[in-house]
């Protein structure tokens, strides 16, 4: 999002939390008028598998995949974090029982991977893995500015300050430090601040929820450098227990017997 975001806008980012928001709408979270009123271009975010994602031919989507075993980790270190999701104590055997039955909140891992990766070669979909991402930022970056629109393919390969600052702003340090300061008002906020707060409404309806839900008056204090993780891309291997592991394993089997996806993550040997 971050990547899509610097490239419409040629390097540059929004000054402010409200113009972030309004730049970068979360359509889950804040709804459908938030992002009818965005600013163009901008990109939507969204977490909704295929069938569910509002389609347009005319529209590009880009999708980020990631290996099961890593994501099932950061995902609950996400889950945890958030006191919304009622997990703060949950232990990450509980959470992988609730990952490995498909039960997240957007239901199950390689459903939703499937339900992508069957759409991985149309003209507007541009599919790739996290883990690519990572190894290769900018070529990445000159891939996806490529798939948005040759404007801004030509606009990366011609001009080094902006490609420059597109991979700056979207480095793990700077993001770390600053870019996500701009979630502090949301993560942060008192009930006492709710009816004051000039955040989008879907943000509103979001802490006022959290508040209600699990922890009546008060809300726990979310610490804003903790929404983004320096993680091992092969954390997992030393997370999951060998009867995990196992269970993984047959998991992947059951839900892939018709696709090649797993061959995303050769190397890992996820299949047997």
């Amino acid at each position: 999002m971050q990547i899509a975001l610097l490239i419409l806008h040629e390097g540059q980012l929004p000054e402010s939390t409200e113009e972030y928001f309004a730049c970068t709408p979360y359509l889950e979270m804040l709804g459908a008028e938030v992002v009818e009123k965005m600013p163009r271009p901008s990109p939507i975010r969204s977490h909704l598998p295929f069938d569910m994602i509002p389609y347009a031919k005319h529209a590009k989507y880009i999708y980020v995949a990631r290996n099961p075993k890593d994501c099932c980790i950061s995902l609950y270190h996400h889950t945890k974090m958030f006191p919304a999701y009622g997990f703060t104590n949950g232990s990450f055997d509980d959470f992988f029982k609730v990952f490995i039955r498909g039960e997240t909140d957007y239901n199950d891992y390689f459903e939703h991977l499937l339900s992508w990766y069957e759409h991985k070669d149309d003209d507007n979909i541009f599919f790739i893995t996290y883990e690519q991402l990572k190894d290769d930022t900018k070529g990445a970056v000159i891939q996806i500015a490529d798939f948005l629109g040759k404007q801004y393919g030509k606009m990366v390969r011609e001009n080094s300050k902006i490609l420059n600052s597109i991979l700056h702003y979207s480095s793990f340090d700077f993001m770390k430090q600053d870019t996500f300061a701009v979630w502090k008002d949301a993560l942060q906020i008192t009930p006492q601040a709710i009816s004051d707060t000039k955040l989008p409404p879907g943000l509103i309806s979001w802490a006022e929820s959290a508040v209600d839900s699990h922890y009546g008056s008060k809300l726990p204090r979310i610490r804003v450098q903790d929404l983004m993780r320096r993680s091992s891309l092969i954390e997992w291997e030393t997370r999951l227990k060998p009867s995990q592991e196992q269970k993984l394993q047959r998991r992947i089997s059951e839900k892939i017997q018709n696709s090649d996806v797993m061959e995303l993550w050769q190397e890992e040997e996820f299949c047997e």
